[in-house]
């Protein structure tokens, strides 16, 4: 008999929003830590929040790699993109339903079920034989462990989360309404330099990534101007 888990999508929406890809980018651990939060808050189970870990789900730095390809408006490279977030997700995402299992049917052979060769295979690091399903309708979430053990929930669970946050690519690139991301660099060259990312500007270039860069290099110039001024007074 099989263990479900029903649970709603948005919390997890706003977990790996594009608004916190800055975060991300530069602190990769926060994700885990976001998510291992929303978990233990969800289901008050220690069990799975002290299990969940994507250390081994290398995905840092295909993300940077593909925040890159958007900075300096470089085809996007798709292997790469696709190994996290293939392009039927993404037609799924878009559709708003989204289904993923263990096993496929194609991982069916005569010596029996294999562990998935993906990105993910290696999510909880055992050697359990994975049986599981994730299924996502709009806002609605269905994980079924069929076989009541917390690794299969934790696989299901990081094979919704990873591909919803790598989908993101895919929608910018397709000009998908509310996903388009746009990555720059910080104007503050003297004190900051950061990639940082925009949601939705529709033509409106950002020169800074924060308030506080803007009136430091603002400040920095007004003062340089002044001076040039008095120099040149001086020397009149």
């Amino acid at each position: 008999m099989a263990t479900r888990y029903e649970f709603e999508f948005e919390p997890i929406n706003k977990i790996i929003s594009p608004s916190n890809f800055n975060t991300y980018y530069y602190e990769p651990e926060k994700l885990e830590q976001r998510l291992k939060s929303y978990l233990l808050a969800r289901w008050n189970n220690q069990d799975i929040a002290n299990k969940f870990s994507l250390e081994n789900v290398a995905w840092h730095e295909d993300f940077k790699k593909l925040s890159e390809d958007l900075l300096y408006d470089n085809p996007l490279d798709y292997e790469i993109l696709n190994k996290w977030c293939e392009i039927r997700y993404y037609g799924e995402i878009v559709a708003g339903h989204y289904l993923r299992r263990y096993p496929e049917p194609d991982t069916v052979n005569y010596r029996g079920l294999n562990l998935p060769e993906d990105p993910f295979g290696n999510v909880v690091g055992t050697n359990l034989l994975y049986s599981w399903k994730v299924e996502r309708l709009d806002n609605s979430v269905v994980i079924e462990d069929y076989r009541e053990n917390s690794d299969n929930f934790i696989f299901a669970f990081v094979n919704l989360v990873i591909p919803h946050l790598f989908f993101v690519f895919h929608a910018t690139r397709n000009k998908v309404k509310n996903y388009l991301v746009e990555v720059y660099k910080c104007n503050n060259i003297a004190r900051c330099n950061n990639v940082f990312f925009a949601i939705n500007k529709r033509g409106t270039k950002p020169k800074y990534c924060s308030q506080k860069c803007r009136t430091y290099t603002n400040t920095t110039n007004a003062r340089k101007i002044k001076r040039k001024q008095e120099k040149d007074k001086k020397s009149a």
